[in-house]
């Protein structure tokens, strides 16, 4: 199965606005990862602020970090998880199949894509 969507290399940036961007490697905007409740933007641009829009207490703005290296990873771990799955039964019982090679590489993809 071929992957139908943006090609290359994603990665993450923060905008002007404090939001996380998703990217390809082309420079295309591909998501972005709003840090703000639903609605606050909204009462912000139109001066109607009140209160405070920092909900930092309660992780929500760790979690979009979260969230948007979870996605900038994707094209990664799908394309580790197409060669996990071509991978022949014979393969393993060769000496040339390095199964630690295959775990270092998995447990760097996975940090990668859980850790800030």
């Amino acid at each position: 199965m071929e992957f139908k969507g943006t090609k290359g290399k994603w990665t993450k940036q923060q905008n002007r606005e404090g939001d996380i961007q998703i990217s390809s490697s082309g420079f295309r905007n591909l998501a972005t990862v709003n840090f703000y409740p639903e609605g606050f933007r909204e009462k912000y641009i139109n001066g109607k602020l009140s209160g405070s829009p920092a909900p930092d207490s309660s992780g929500y703005r760790r979690e979009c970090i979260y969230n948007a290296k979870l996605i900038a990873k994707a094209p990664e771990m799908l394309e580790m998880l197409q060669k996990i799955n071509n991978i022949e039964n014979e393969e393993f019982c060769k000496e040339s199949f390095n199964v630690e090679d295959l775990k270092r590489k998995l447990s760097r993809l996975i940090k990668e894509a859980t850790e800030i």
